[in-house]
């Protein structure tokens, strides 16, 4: 990504090949679209390097979250971790 005060421009190298991504607004929205529009192996191969391990849930799948009537990413993110400890997470 090539950041601007107002946007930034995105190629992605993917199989050997530059992709063009196209130009992202630098808003949460247009952020979270971008976020939302990657793959998910491509933040797995970003974090792996990192982290012992990353594993990835399906949202359709954590009801536990859903279902939670005070929802924060920080308050989800514990759960989440609380469900891979125990064993549930799906």
């Amino acid at each position: 990504m090539d950041i601007h005060r107002t946007f930034a421009e995105v190629v992605v190298w993917e199989d050997g090949r530059l992709r063009h991504h196209g130009r992202v607004d630098m808003t949460r929205s247009g952020l979270k679209g971008f976020g939302r529009s990657l793959r998910r192996m491509a933040v797995v191969r970003v974090l792996s390097p990192y982290v012992g391990r990353v594993i990835v849930a399906n949202p359709m799948q954590v009801k536990a979250i859903a279902h939670a009537s005070i929802r924060t990413g920080k308050i989800d993110a514990g759960v989440l971790a609380q469900l891979h400890a125990s064993g549930f997470l799906a």
